[in-house]
């Protein structure tokens, strides 16, 4: 028998979900528990059921698994950072794996067994915040992280996920803005000044980043004064400015006000831009960088598609005959080429478009024994993307890193229909505490 809403049901949790849910089946509903861990035992009050769905809050743990720890968080059960500080991290690395393994079947048919997730320092890994500040009625202006599943803000005076010390920097930056009478922004009337503070943090070198709603040149001047006195060498900071609407956190103009926006990345100087992408964690980029460029074939033809700023671009070419990266944000093409400019390396160049324009054009010039490296948004490839380089007979070897296992499993369901294979499936625990997980496919061309 179904369940149906403000019912009580004992039950026993037999499945995670891929947002760290416990799940158990009643009649024919597959119910989401949050809170609750494979193989418990629980009460849980159903608080919205439709025909083969249910979902329900945690009323009473019976039986604890043997992998239930304390959050040493004190925001846990308010911040929508954290989904898994309940689970003991040993447990955390197999429910990825397990999630990678299950989107391979659900979304693609495919049937794979992922490796062991590679894993991570399970806290202080972050190497980036995006603090965001907001007008409250009661409270005024307040920074922090988003409650879960809405835009209301936590004050949080710091987060165990970030490498120190960017939070600091970013509660300092806020007192900052707030005394020189900046006001935070407020999402109901897109009034207020100041609608985030983004840091980051590599290799020790500081970036600083202001988002503005619209040009507040006095508080840009104080920025630069107060910078200047303070004489701070490792930092860089930026003003952003950012007129929209809506979710995103950058707008597309940015000035650097102070400081160098240099950091060393992978043995290579890099521009610290704040519209740059790079992994948050540092210790699993490197590993993951690595293990992509020993996939590389000796004297290979290299795409690297959606490259950001170019760094596993440059770090291919070391191995390759010819590198060329494609990605559609200028900012870190300008980066790219730089890099490129720096490193000396010739045999390397950059494609400033969308792949969905550029990738079938790149693929084809390079003619014959092509590599793509696909490391696409959360979104996966476009499907044309996908489905061209299925068809391209040319490229016999894809590696792609993804941090959405349902989107992967998708694109690939497509290059084995257009002749590829699954030769072996990575997780990475790019990102401790979370459901979030970083996954590397290698796939050939059938023989």
């Amino acid at each position: 028998m179904e369940t149906e809403k403000d019912d009580v049901i004992e039950c026993i949790i037999d499945d995670m979900g891929v947002y760290g849910e416990g799940i158990t089946h009643v009649g024919g509903q597959t119910v989401f528990i949050p809170g609750a861990i494979r193989g418990e035992r629980v009460s849980a009050k159903i608080v919205m059921a439709k025909p083969n769905l249910a979902h329900a809050v945690l009323t009473k743990i019976y039986s604890p698994s043997p992998y239930r720890v304390s959050p040493p968080c004190p925001y846990f059960k308010q911040c929508g950072g954290c989904s898994l500080q309940h689970v003991a991290y040993e447990e955390q690395l197999r429910l990825k794996r397990d999630i990678v393994t299950n989107a391979f079947k659900k979304y693609a048919g495919i049937t794979v067994e992922a490796e062991d997730t590679v894993p991570s320092l399970g806290y202080g890994y972050r190497n980036k915040l995006s603090m965001p500040v907001r007008f409250d009625v009661k409270r005024g202006s307040v920074g922090g992280l988003f409650m879960k599943r809405s835009h209301r803000v936590v004050e949080t005076e710091s987060c165990l996920l970030q490498k120190q010390p960017t939070f600091e920097v970013a509660r300092q930056a806020l007192a900052f803005a707030l005394k020189e009478g900046l006001t935070a922004y407020d999402e109901t009337n897109g009034r207020g000044d100041l609608r985030h503070i983004a840091v980051r943090m590599l290799n020790g070198q500081i970036s600083l980043t202001f988002v503005l709603n619209g040009e507040r040149k006095r508080f840009e001047a104080k920025l630069k004064e107060a910078a200047q006195a303070d004489g701070r060498e490792n930092a860089g900071i930026f003003v952003n400015i950012n007129k929209r609407r809506d979710n995103v956190i950058l707008g597309e103009e940015t000035r650097l006000v102070y400081g160098s926006n240099r950091a060393v990345l992978c043995g290579m100087s890099v521009e610290n831009h704040p519209q740059a992408f790079f992994q948050v964690n540092d210790d699993i980029r490197d590993r993951l960088y690595r293990d992509v460029i020993e996939e590389i074939d000796d004297g290979a033809n290299v795409v690297d598609a959606y490259c950001g700023a170019g760094i596993m671009s440059a770090m291919a070419a070391k191995k390759a005959k010819t590198v060329v990266g494609v990605e559609i944000v200028a900012a870190a093409v300008e980066s790219a080429q730089t890099l490129k400019r720096e490193t000396k390396i010739r045999n390397l160049s950059f494609v400033c478009g969308d792949c969905a324009d550029c990738l079938k054009s790149a693929v084809e010039k390079l003619k014959e024994d092509v590599c793509v490296i696909l490391d696409p948004p959360k979104s996966g490839c476009q499907k044309n993307v996908a489905e061209n380089l299925a068809a391209a007979k040319n490229v016999n070897k894809i590696i792609y890193v993804s941090c959405n296992p349902s989107t992967l499993a998708r694109d690939c369901a497509i290059f084995e229909k257009g002749g590829f294979e699954v030769v072996s499936v990575r997780p990475y625990d790019m990102f401790p505490q979370t459901t979030s997980v970083e996954t590397l496919v290698v796939m050939k061309r059938r023989v």
